[in-house]
């Protein structure tokens, strides 16, 4: 009569085999799931950005007109405060 310890039994094979294959097969669900969140946020971005008004692309020199007499006044004690 053989001893099953001294030979390799093939349901351990097996078992490792489908463990191996369960593992893949959730980190493939993850990844599915992880790129359904990234589309739906970025599906919910697209239709936040499409119900705002839309506001015309400026340069910065639209923005630096914009500031406050305050913010100019920050900004040359600054300039005054390094030299």
């Amino acid at each position: 009569m053989e001893n099953p310890t001294t030979e390799q039994d093939p349901r351990i094979y097996f078992a490792a085999e489908r463990t191996f294959l369960a593992w893949i097969r959730t980190g493939l669900g993850l990844m599915g799931v992880g790129f359904a969140v990234a589309r739906f946020g970025l599906f919910l971005r697209e239709m936040s950005a499409s119900a705002a008004p839309v506001m015309p692309h400026t340069t910065g020199l639209v923005a630096f007109r914009l500031r406050s007499p305050l913010d100019h006044s920050l900004t040359d004690f600054q300039k005054n405060s390094n030299s």
